[in-house]
């Protein structure tokens, strides 16, 4: 999986901006959760060293500033050893794990400090890659800021391996025993999570309710992980340009089509839905396209790889988006 790297110019690649886009979101969670309880977690400090990169080593020394003599001559030996960033993780725990409550919050006063330092150094112009296709899936599947704030953390903790590891894994952000820290994350209300839980993303498939919580599906992966060239509009449906006969040419009995064209060319203030039903082969699509044809209206296909039931949900949800916000 990707990781941290040190690039702090406001001019970058969008590789660049994807990671400090992901970088950035990380922070935010992580500043939610710090408190004197979480960073006596050891895990923790896994997306801590992450997110600073080479300067989680000035946190360690940082810390062991803040030691006795003679705690220093206690932990001499860990102190040497602390050459890599895992030694250095079970340096910092142990220390902490046995601090006074006065130094451990003042350690974590540093810390945010360095944290706020990395978090203005991963700034950058404009949007990354990631930031606009949620921002594409949210205008065709018409979701909330809330729905949006759920998609962003999901395709975070499915894509990014350290970010999985301690959102997902060990705090359980996914799980009913981890809600509290979802809540905390996102900066939500129980309430207003189960509204997202019970919305669109579970409705379209792009996420999923389980026993013990909520995961993403794989829907969700295809669409985010593995983005079409297309782009997501063609993913779903396409526009039919197909040259059709006249409507009084097809088999279906004149009277019938005149009231259909009447039910449709009505204004309603809700949509109007005509059901075609028979056997395959039949010519219900076709008299669909010339039903458009006679009304004067564009006719859209779904794609032909969306007809499980989530894809197609999916599909039909963003197609009716898309004709709306062009409207």
């Amino acid at each position: 999986m990707p990781k941290a790297g040190g690039q702090n110019k406001l001019l970058c690649s969008n590789t660049d901006k994807n990671e400090h886009f992901v970088l950035q979101k990380c922070i935010a969670y992580l500043e939610a959760l710090i408190s004197p309880e979480t960073i006596l977690h050891k895990e923790i400090f896994g997306a801590i060293s992450w997110i600073l990169g080479d300067k989680f080593r000035r946190v360690e020394k940082q810390l062991c500033s803040m030691l006795s003599k003679k705690e220093l001559e206690q932990r001499q030996y860990d102190i040497d050893n602390a050459n890599n960033t895992d030694n250095s993780i079970d340096l910092i725990h142990k220390i902490l794990y046995t601090s006074p409550k006065s130094r451990v919050i003042k350690f974590i006063t540093l810390l945010r400090k360095e944290i706020a330092i990395r978090n203005k150094a991963l700034a950058y112009r404009g949007k990354s890659e990631i930031e606009n296709n949620i921002l594409d899936i949210a205008k065709k599947f018409n979701l909330t800021k809330d729905e949006i704030k759920l998609c962003t953390f999901l395709y975070i903790t499915t894509a990014w391996h350290k970010a999985e590891e301690y959102f997902a894994t060990h705090l359980k952000c996914n799980a009913v025993s981890g809600r509290r820290y979802l809540k905390a994350v996102l900066q939500m209300t129980e309430k207003q999570i189960n509204t997202v839980l019970s919305g669109s993303l579970v409705k379209i498939e792009l996420c999923a309710i389980k026993t013990n919580g909520f995961a993403a599906t794989d829907s969700f992966t295809e669409l985010l992980l593995k983005p079409s060239d297309e782009g997501l509009e063609s993913k779903y449906f396409n526009r039919v340009t197909s040259k059709t006969s006249r409507i009084n040419k097809h088999v279906i009995d004149h009277q019938k089509t005149e009231h259909i064209l009447k039910l449709l060319n009505a204004k309603r203030q809700s949509a109007t839905h005509i059901l075609l039903h028979g056997a395959s082969g039949s010519g219900k699509t076709s008299y669909a396209y010339r039903i458009a044809n006679e009304l004067g209206i564009p006719a859209y296909e779904v794609a032909k790889n969306e007809n499980k039931s989530g894809g197609r949900k999916a599909a039909i949800a963003a197609c009716i988006n898309s004709i709306n916000n062009k409207e």
